[in-house]
């Protein structure tokens, strides 16, 4: 009953999101606009999307198991005897099209230093390292099994630039935070618990560089987390924010007078909103 329960309230949430979402007609901020083009709207496929996803398919093929414990919330029906690769390769690591959305922040905010608070398998860790091969890349996971093997891909791929750190969260961020370049892009997943989220967001602002983001994976996952996200739309150190459902990106943009809130689904979802009927 928990586990319907839950699913029920997930829906509920995108069709709450669904019909208030607007599309890239109704946008008018430059800067929003580019990032929708280049991201949100841009359906150009790379070659590093098919590695990445050669790479879920193996992993989805497995039956071994990972021992030890995950932390974290997120994880509705984690198998008994611990979560399989294949679980976690479906189930738990980004879905595609999302590993794609934070290629391209990624590929357009062009970071120098990044931060991932979640590596899992290390899918979106990927992701992110492929479109940024020369940043300053530190990825914290708390499930020590998941690190090692996080690690393992990203060599694989020969990204050399990725550091993979295990450790929780809370107290691992005191720690690593000071010894970082200001962070172009903090991208944070691992943990779906909206009290500590907000934690986590307070403790990397200080080392957010002025002209970073912040993005927030599964802001909708529960209704503590899209309390979290509702919280930090309206935090006075973000000016602009938008909302895909499956991500939420922070940005500060203090040269910015006014707040400004984006709710955005791509336009073929709602392809009778155009012009006038944006």
């Amino acid at each position: 009953m928990n586990k319907l329960n839950a699913w029920a309230g997930l829906l509920a949430r995108y069709l709450r999101y669904y019909f208030r979402a607007g599309t890239k007609y109704g946008v008018h901020s430059p800067f929003v606009a580019d990032w929708v083009a280049n991201v949100l709207e841009d359906t150009r496929d790379y070659y590093a999307f098919f590695s990445i996803e050669g790479l879920r398919q193996t992993l989805s093929r497995s039956g071994r198991r990972l021992a030890g414990n995950p932390g974290g919330a997120g994880y509705f029906s984690a198998p008994a005897g611990g979560p399989s690769l294949s679980y976690l390769a479906n189930r738990v690591a980004v879905p595609p099209y999302v590993g794609q959305w934070l290629f391209k922040t990624a590929l357009w905010a062009k970071p120098k230093s990044m931060l991932e608070l979640g590596s899992s398998l290390g899918i979106s860790t990927l992701y992110l390292g492929a479109a940024a091969p020369r940043a300053q890349f530190l990825s914290v996971e708390g499930w020590r099994e998941a690190a090692e093997l996080a690690a393992a891909h990203c060599h694989e791929a020969g990204l050399a630039n990725i550091r993979i750190v295990h450790g929780n969260f809370g107290e691992a961020l005191p720690q690593l935070l000071p010894h970082l370049a200001p962070l172009d892009l903090i991208y944070i997943d691992g943990d779906h618990n909206g009290f500590r989220t907000l934690e986590y967001v307070e403790q990397c602002l200080p080392h957010l560089a002025p002209d970073g983001v912040i993005v927030l994976g599964d802001i909708y996952w529960s209704a503590d987390m899209a309390e979290a996200w509702k919280t930090l739309r309206q935090h006075p150190a973000f000016r602009v924010s938008i909302d895909v459902f499956h991500l939420g990106l922070l940005f500060p943009r203090a040269e910015q007078k006014e707040k400004e809130h984006f709710t955005l689904i791509r336009a073929r979802r709602k392809f009778w909103r155009v012009g006038i009927w944006r």
